[in-house]
């Protein structure tokens, strides 16, 4: 998978890895550090950058927030709606959201910021959508983890912070880029989004943050 491919075979594989017994671990982790946020930020609404099939709405505590799921893929818009009927579920790509200036007080993406090719693009998308003084929350690959984000590929190349690995010898599975704090924070910082604070869970981080006014 990647930013470009949205295609069924695509969906069904990320349908299969998200619903896993293994990933109950979000339950534990992920999920609790979204709910403490979105209870400490006050975010009346929120949009959900790359929502998939829906799960994350159906984990938020908080029933008085409005949510919106924004998705490119078909596959997974319709199973989000099927799913979760009692959410917003609109179709739309990171890099031209669908959505005015300045109209939400959250914005979050979980598991979506390795799949970015063009992190730029994507940063001032976030901040044109986001209301000055707005938060976000951005949980991406622990950049030193890499020998676990490889491990489940037959090979693997790499050229500086994209990975491209292969479910055999001349398909390939996933293209992923794994960006440091450092590289992440550069870009968020050129469209006035400030991190205050990033945490480790597993092999991610989970980057918090404020649109400067």
């Amino acid at each position: 998978m990647d930013d470009k491919n949205f295609d069924e075979i695509s969906a069904k594989n990320w349908i299969s890895l998200i619903e896993s017994s293994d990933k109950s671990q979000r339950d534990n982790d992920i999920y609790p550090k979204i709910n403490d946020w979105l209870r400490n930020a006050n975010v009346e609404n929120l949009l959900d950058i790359g929502c998939g099939q829906g799960v994350l709405s159906g984990k938020i505590r908080n029933t008085n927030i409005s949510y919106i799921g924004v998705e490119p893929s078909d596959h997974l818009l319709n199973k989000a709606k099927i799913n979760y009927p009692d959410h917003n579920f609109i179709k739309g790509n990171l890099y031209d959201l669908p959505f005015k200036d300045q109209c939400f007080q959250g914005v979050l993406a979980l598991a979506v910021w390795h799949l970015v090719e063009n992190i730029s693009q994507a940063h001032k998308e976030l901040s044109r959508v986001l209301k000055s003084g707005g938060e976000f929350l951005l949980v991406l690959p622990d950049a030193n983890s890499s020998k676990e984000w490889t491990t489940s590929y037959s090979k693997y190349t790499q050229n500086g912070n994209k990975i491209t690995g292969y479910k055999d010898e001349n398909v390939i599975e996933d293209v992923i880029y794994l960006r440091n704090i450092e590289e992440i924070e550069r870009s968020l910082n050129e469209f006035n989004l400030n991190i205050f604070s990033v945490e480790k869970v597993r092999i991610w981080n989970v980057i918090i943050g404020k649109k400067s006014n």
